[in-house]
């Protein structure tokens, strides 16, 4: 057999494993799509579930209560009962307002990226206040793009919230003049050991299985005592993809 037959049996062979090896990656990804669309089903009903349903059913058991045959029943009674009702009436509308944002942040679209992020600190600053530097992101990235930046990012923070015991939190935003987008979510918290912790369970691994769908890179730092450090880096566009 002639060195040049020799190469090119060795291109084809190569070829065929870096083809095996896109076709694997492109599985993966598809895999890592359906987990991530089932985690966000998953939040969303059990948002529903111990929310918007437990407020109606709560309504129902007061409305139940309430006995308009009986005369001698207490018509001051029956008021208290509908006035809490009422009530919980307003969370629920509340509540479903809450969700909708969720589901589809309209601020962002109407409003950008910079209005919509600082709306999540806005929303979450209570005993950890949230403050957020942003930089012009020029050319803006993708509305796709945009919008992964801003559930990452919420889902960062509202870690912070949940789990950090933070009293100070910054989310920042900037443009790496390399064609990605940059953010980083950083708290003053407790921290924790990252080799030791189940990602799971304070849905990291979710946010790195979306990073990595979107070909982003991830570094997450935690030191106990002293906080967290997130730091996301995402291609501005998906014609780089």
């Amino acid at each position: 057999m002639t060195a040049e037959k020799q190469l090119q049996i060795k291109n084809e062979q190569m070829k065929a494993k870096q083809l095996e090896m896109e076709a694997r990656q492109q599985r993966e990804i598809f895999r890592v799509t359906l987990r991530t669309q089932e985690e966000e089903r998953r939040r969303i009903s059990e948002n529903l579930h111990n929310g918007l349903g437990q407020m109606l059913f709560s309504i129902k058991l007061n409305l139940d209560t309430i006995d308009l045959s009986d005369s001698l029943f207490s018509t001051e009674e029956n008021r208290k009962k509908l006035k809490n009702a009422e009530l919980l009436l307003a969370n629920c509308i509340r509540e479903s307002r809450r969700i909708s944002h969720e589901l589809m942040p309209s601020i962002l679209e109407d409003f950008g990226l910079e209005a919509a992020i600082e709306n999540i600190c806005s929303q979450l600053t209570g005993p950890c206040n949230f403050v957020a530097e942003i930089e012009p992101i020029v050319p803006p990235a993708d509305q796709e793009i945009q919008l992964a930046v801003y559930r990452i990012v919420q889902e960062l923070a509202l870690n912070i919230v949940k789990h950090s015991q933070a009293t100070e939190a910054s989310i920042k935003i900037y443009d790496s003049n390399e064609g990605f987008i940059n953010a980083t979510v950083s708290d003053n918290g407790i921290g924790f050991d990252i080799q030791k912790e189940d990602n799971n369970a304070t849905g990291l691994l979710t946010i790195k299985h979306r990073v990595k769908m979107l070909r982003g890179n991830i570094h997450c730092s935690s030191q106990i005592g002293i906080g967290t450090d997130n730091k996301i880096s995402l291609p501005k566009t998906i014609d780089t993809y």
